[in-house]
């Protein structure tokens, strides 16, 4: 009777030990196809296009499948939800035909060199508009200057004070050109022709007036061509 027991209890042994071994195996073999697992799903979802379509890389993050409880709490769902499936790392490359301009330092550099600075240095105005002053005297370059500064028609709706004219005080007050730009006119001229700032100013006071009779005669004449093209 001792006998037998004593081999039922070797024997029980034995089996704790091979299901001990059999276990580890197990364990092993989960964590050998965990790894592959998760491979797999990652190449699933990376789609990579060569040349010049878009490159699209998605890398998911390795989720954590494990849940052992099944009483946990909607706060806890939440959080868990909100980890899995993550992206790691989203690389999008576009082709050449997507991509944004940018301007270059150099282009930038070249816009500037195109200006040039009058008077103070405050207003600048493109070099091609500064080769069409004429230096001959101080009165055609005062005037082919505030062409190269201003519009016409600015000219034509704005004066040196924005105050009335006293010859014309029934007429309304026009608008004042830019005190600023004016300025730099003023020192431009008076530098390069030593001239008094009153000659300046009377000058461009005269070329308003012209710019406002000619604005004046343009306007006229665009309504009289429609009732000419009528009456034939």
């Amino acid at each position: 009777m001792d006998l037998t027991w004593e081999y039922d209890k070797i024997k029980a042994k034995k089996l704790i030990i091979q299901a001990n071994k059999d276990f580890e195996r197990i364990f092993q073999i989960l964590d050998e196809i965990k790894p592959k697992e998760l491979n797999a799903d990652r190449e699933k979802y990376a789609d990579v296009f060569d040349g010049n379509q878009r490159t699209v890389a998605l890398v998911n993050q390795e989720e954590d499948n494990s849940s052992d409880d099944s009483n946990y709490s909607s706060t806890d769902s939440d959080d868990s939800s909100s980890s899995i499936g993550t992206i790691n790392d989203v690389a999008l490359i576009t082709n050449t035909h997507q991509k944004a301009f940018v301007p270059s330092k150099k282009q930038d550099s070249d816009k500037e060199n195109d200006l040039i600075a009058i008077g103070s240095g405050a207003t600048l105005i493109h070099k091609d508009k500064y080769r069409t002053v004429n230096w001959k005297s101080y009165s055609s370059a005062t005037r082919t200057l505030l062409l190269a500064v201003f519009s016409r028609k600015i000219l034509a709706t704005h004066c040196l004070t924005g105050k009335c004219s006293p010859a014309f005080r029934n007429k309304p007050a026009k608008k004042c050109l830019d005190s600023k730009k004016v300025s730099d006119i003023i020192i431009e001229i008076t530098n390069k022709f030593d001239v008094k700032e009153n000659l300046v100013r009377s000058i461009i006071t005269t070329k308003c007036a012209d710019e406002c009779k000619m604005f004046k005669m343009r306007q006229t004449n665009k309504k009289e061509i429609p009732t000419k093209t009528k009456s034939q």
